[in-house]
């Protein structure tokens, strides 16, 4: 299956702390994919990260879960950080 997205637009798309947790996360992956002798790890990595990647280029999405994150905690009675 075709990638919709590079590796490079997948890392562009990130914030920071994400990239390095992609990096990570990849970095693991083609180690068991060494070990397995099959794509399938690296594969499974890129698909979650490319969601990922995708959800942050929609505007607005990060600050509209956040203000719902806070508003639920708020509600359960959990105190403002």
């Amino acid at each position: 299956m075709a990638r919709k997205v590079s590796v490079r637009q997948i890392l562009e798309r990130l914030p920071d702390q994400d990239r390095l947790d992609f990096i990570r996360e990849l970095s693991d992956a083609i180690e068991k994919a060494e070990q397995q002798r099959c794509h399938d790890p690296i594969r499974l990595c890129l698909d979650e990260w490319e969601a990922t990647a995708e959800l942050n280029m929609v505007p607005g999405l990060n600050q509209a879960v956040w203000k719902n994150y806070c508003r639920v905690r708020k509600r359960m009675g959990y105190a403002e950080e």
